[in-house]
């Protein structure tokens, strides 16, 4: 059972040793009575709740309708100048081409680099929590929350008066004591946690957001506390701040000819050369460095991200015919050879600088992998490549 989670994981973020960390971190989570999670029943669930809450996120995004529009449809190909009556609301307009580009790179990626940044934080934020409780005078039965478990109570936008206040996701974690004489919390600490670098300052500012919303209540799980139920000492609640590592994943590769075809073989996905870090900056700060880089953690999120483009596809050719020439292709397969097709369109349209290098990139890493196409300003073609 224990192999075969791993191996599910590992089949969407394509990272058998970072599949195996996740199990083993969420693992942690879920055995431990003092670890509070949206849901405990398995790793195998725990994981789909972080990728089905990154999902929902996306689709019920703004922006959303035009990613899945990009998928089925895509932007008007090479020989055609405009879009047509009967095209609106199907092909993406060059504006929309932009806006789709943007959002795959400014969201889709970043959320699911955050789940996974969360879910490897698990370990190492129990394991500090173990140590807080020795040192800190924290109560032996004191918990530790994560993720979607944490709510906080937030002014709607426009609204100057704090009259009303709407349910926000929450800090990343938080540590916390329940009262056994009354329905109060006590808030002992504040969690933050990137997936890339982000100036400790600004860490600090997040934490010092989260605490101030607490005036309003917090929820935890199914279980309210109004303002009067909370108690928490800015001056000594505990902040805890988690970024990962910068190491870069390994560029190289080498050719493989078999039966007259040539591909790249690229080395199996680095394995963290140095362990994850739990460094105290002050009496009431700490700073967890991932063993997991920014890198490694993109380079599965770009691959958590053609995974749900291919599942996006797979149900668009669910319900229609395959195109000519797709005949011999499963839904799936046809689902990723439209995704590339469509990338490759979108960076034939007059798209501006940024948008244009966004493209190409995306396209670079869909077509020759992440360590050969996240460096490449230009667009690659096989013949680019050399040993």
């Amino acid at each position: 059972m224990n192999i075969s989670t791993k191996n599910y994981i590992s089949s969407i973020i394509s990272n058998y040793h970072l599949a195996k960390a996740l199990f083993n971190s969420i693992s942690l989570g879920i055995s431990s009575d003092r670890v509070s999670l949206l849901s405990k029943e398995s790793v195998k669930e725990v994981f789909n709740n972080s990728l089905n809450a990154a999902i929902r996120d996306i689709e019920n995004h703004p922006r959303g309708q035009l990613f899945q529009r990009l998928i089925e449809y895509g932007p008007l190909t090479p020989d055609e100048d405009h879009l047509s009556a009967n095209k609106q609301n199907t092909v993406l307009s060059d504006e929309e081409c932009a806006s789709t580009v943007n959002f795959i790179f400014s969201f889709i990626i970043n959320r699911f680099k955050g789940e996974l940044a969360e879910l490897l934080s698990i370990q190492p934020c129990y394991e500090l929590f173990e140590e807080l409780k020795n040192q800190k005078g924290i109560a032996q039965d004191a918990f530790i929350c994560f993720g979607d478990y944490i709510r906080e109570y937030k002014k709607s936008k426009n609204d100057t008066t704090n009259s009303s206040l709407v349910l926000a996701k929450g800090a990343d974690g938080l540590i916390a004591e329940k009262s056994n004489n009354s329905k109060s919390l006590t808030v002992r600490a504040i969690i933050e946690i990137k997936s890339m670098y982000v100036p400790t300052r600004k860490l600090l500012a997040q934490i010092s957001k989260h605490i101030s919303r607490l005036k309003w209540g917090l929820v935890l799980g199914e279980e309210k506390f109004t303002p009067q139920e909370l108690n928490i000492d800015k001056k000594n609640t505990l902040q805890i701040m988690i970024t990962p590592s910068s190491w870069k994943v390994n560029r190289n590769f080498t050719w493989e000819e078999k039966d007259g075809v040539r591909r790249m073989i690229f080395p199996e996905p680095d394995f963290p050369k140095e362990k994850t870090t739990i460094n105290k900056i002050d009496s009431n700060t700490y700073e967890i460095k991932l063993n997991w880089s920014q890198e490694s953690l993109e380079q599965a999120a770009f691959e958590m991200t053609f995974w749900y483009m291919s599942q996006v596809g797979k149900k668009v050719f669910d319900n229609k015919p395959l195109p000519k020439n797709w005949e011999g292709m499963t839904t799936e397969e046809a689902g990723y050879n439209s995704i590339k097709e469509k990338l490759y369109y979108i960076m034939l349209r007059p798209l501006t600088g940024m948008q244009d290098r966004r493209a190409i990139k995306l396209y670079n890493v869909y077509s020759f992998g992440y360590p050969l196409g996240v460096d490449s300003k230009e667009m690659l073609w096989p013949e680019d490549i050399r040993t």
